[in-house]
């Protein structure tokens, strides 16, 4: 690694994590947390065949256009008859949209996998960039950044799994590498660095809300510097002013743009559905033992776990204090954002995939002062457990690790397109596991039920006559 321009090895890097990647990727989406993903591919399929994303207000809609397609139940999401994913901002729907409209790509798993990987490139070049900011160690510094990217949730989330985590995650680190510049190194905002820094907080509030709370965390700790700064240049105000006005800005372009399409009423009336569902809200939403089992269960925090455990253990005599200050600081918006929607955390284990960033810089800054064999065993070891964990939970071939058949949403989904006509309802009794995989497969709106006595009072009530009923598992 010390020959090699640094920039060269970050590109061989790359390419390993791509093939490690690739015996799972163009595989039918499943399981694994591929939701999202399937998700994403139904609302770039519905904006396409219903006039195009701006035709719909850039508002995330999931409705084929079939006339039977009309959902009449008062689910989450549904509005009018139509499904809408309004609880966040729409980018991540966009992009890809714009992706592969622009390329020629179909609206396909692999098209998804082609944009998240392209997404970790600039993830894993982000972090290398932020590391030497903090401390250049050229060839410590690359290891770090190895490990990085082939942590599980990375080579997960940014291959098959594509979901706004990813892009936030992105968004995050730049806005990180941008809170290091101005607030800890002193650099003075030009007009450029003031374009992009809104871009950023536009584009990312578009993205998650997580940006709300790195944008308040950053204003914050911006105020707090300036209040201990005796002087205080009018300078040093440009970058909140721009980070406040940009968060505005975003916000009020997102409601603007929902409201028109479901009604400022309808859109408060989702979000409050949306909210309620993820965090503390009475006994279908305790944060209590068993949610906390669950959040700690997740692959990903086993892995946190391990890393922090090693960084409290070097903490004690070889960190930095000033880095490990700024590395603390980064942590405060995701950890606020767990904390703000524990229901969501402990459902998704995505949710702390944000997380990976500062708890890597965190570890990296503890470390780097080790003695070589003892960086390069540990180093060694963690890559090959990271790789394991990976291979374990996704791996190659028909079946995943509990058995399930990869295809089984492919195989239900294409059951449905060829046996239903555009004017039949299509019904399910059982509930699959990715039911907005069925819908990508089968190009139609679906509607699931636990009980036949339901389906029976959801037709008579509506007076639907003609339909198809398909059963999960068959």
């Amino acid at each position: 690694m010390k020959t090699l321009n640094p920039y060269i090895t970050l590109s061989i890097i790359i390419l390993l994590s791509v093939l490690i990647r690739i015996p799972n990727i163009n595989r039918p989406l499943s399981k694994h947390n591929e939701f999202n993903a399937a998700m994403v591919l139904n609302v770039c399929n519905s904006w396409y065949i219903n006039g195009g994303a701006a035709y719909h207000n850039y508002t995330p809609t999931v409705y084929y256009g079939n006339p039977a397609d009309y959902d009449y139940t008062h689910n989450v999401g549904v509005y009018n008859g139509k499904f809408y994913y309004p609880s966040m901002g729409s980018m991540q729907f966009v992009l890809p949209y714009y992706f592969c409209l622009v390329l020629g790509l179909p609206f396909t798993p692999l098209s998804l996998s082609i944009l998240a990987m392209l997404l970790s490139c600039i993830a894993i070049f982000l972090f290398y960039n932020i590391l030497e900011l903090l401390s250049p160690h050229g060839t410590y510094n690359l290891w770090y950044t190895l490990l990085f990217s082939l942590l599980p949730n990375m080579l997960w989330y940014f291959g098959n799994a594509y979901s706004h985590e990813s892009l936030a995650l992105v968004l995050y680190m730049a806005m990180g590498y941008y809170g290091i510049l101005f607030i800890y190194k002193k650099k003075t905002l030009s007009v450029i660095h003031s374009y992009i820094l809104a871009a950023l907080v536009i584009v990312g509030i578009l993205s998650d809300w997580l940006m709300v709370l790195v944008a308040a965390t950053f204003v914050c700790i911006y105020l707090y510097q300036m209040y201990l700064t005796k002087a205080i240049p009018t300078t040093m105000l440009y970058v909140p002013i721009t980070i406040i006005l940009a968060s505005i800005v975003a916000v009020l372009l997102m409601v603007t743009l929902y409201s028109q399409q479901l009604t400022i009423a309808g859109y408060i009336a989702l979000m409050k559905e949306k909210f309620l569902s993820r965090t503390y809200n009475g006994s279908s939403s305790k944060y209590n033992t068993i949610t906390i089992l669950r959040l700690l269960s997740t692959y990903i925090l086993l892995n946190y776990g391990m890393l922090l455990g090693t960084c409290i253990f070097f903490c004690i005599k070889k960190t930095q204090l000033h880095h490990f200050k700024c590395i603390l600081c980064l942590l405060i918006p995701p950890l606020l954002y767990t904390i703000l929607l524990p229901q969501f955390a402990a459902e998704n284990e995505y949710s702390v995939h944000k997380l990976s960033m500062p708890i890597m810089l965190l570890f990296a800054t503890a470390t780097m002062r080790m003695g070589k064999l003892y960086f390069y065993t540990l180093a060694t070891s963690i890559l090959c457990i990271h790789i394991g964990i990976y291979y374990f939970i996704n791996r190659p071939g028909t079946t995943n690790h509990n058995g399930d058949a990869y295809n089984a949403m492919q195989v239900l989904g294409y059951t449905i397109k060829n046996k239903s006509t555009p004017t039949d309802h299509i019904l399910v009794l059982g509930t699959p596991y990715n039911y907005a995989a069925v819908m990508y497969y089968a190009k139609r709106n679906i509607v699931c039920f636990s009980t036949q006595s339901q389906i029976d009072a959801y037709l008579t009530k509506h007076q639907i006559t003609t339909y198809k009923i398909f059963t999960y598992p068959d």
